[in-house]
């Protein structure tokens, strides 16, 4: 063969090039890793159950705090914002078995300052209703007391 004449095969080198593309984006699916509990800074208080932080839009996992023009909102609110301050750094544990909600925001478990969670104390203190309806579909179930 003389190289002169050479003449590189592009069909030959696509191909190639394409599996291991696909070889690349296959291992880094399969290895890919989201920490079981992130911490992130709180940006602003929605609702007592819905937080924002810089990086997520959180509802608190098996927990319902009234709504706007709901008897409660506004205790509810200051409340949230009494254990987890805007600015505060908050550790994020989403539900492994209902890791989203219906509007996209990410379902978790909320520790604030003091190490307390959120969605407990609300519970506890009268805030919020346990939403038993999602009990089967929870991490959190048996800790929140369903």
């Amino acid at each position: 063969m003389d190289i002169r004449n050479f003449r590189p095969n592009y069909t030959r080198v696509v191909i190639l090039f394409s599996a291991f593309a696909m070889v690349a984006l296959v291992i880094n699916t399969l290895f890919s890793y989201e920490p079981e509990q992130i911490s992130d800074s709180v940006s602003h208080i929605l609702e007592g159950d819905v937080i924002l932080t810089r990086h997520h839009a959180i509802s608190l996992s098996l927990v319902n705090t009234p709504g706007p023009g709901e008897d409660g909102f506004e205790n509810a609110v200051l409340f949230t914002e009494s254990l987890c301050p805007v600015n505060s750094i908050v550790i994020i544990d989403k539900d492994n078995l209902q890791p989203f909600d219906a509007d996209g925001n990410t379902v978790a478990k909320v520790i604030c300052k003091d190490d307390k969670i959120l969605n407990l104390e609300l519970l506890n203190k009268g805030h919020a209703t346990l939403l038993e309806p999602y009990c089967d579909t929870s991490e959190f179930a048996k800790e929140f007391g369903c």
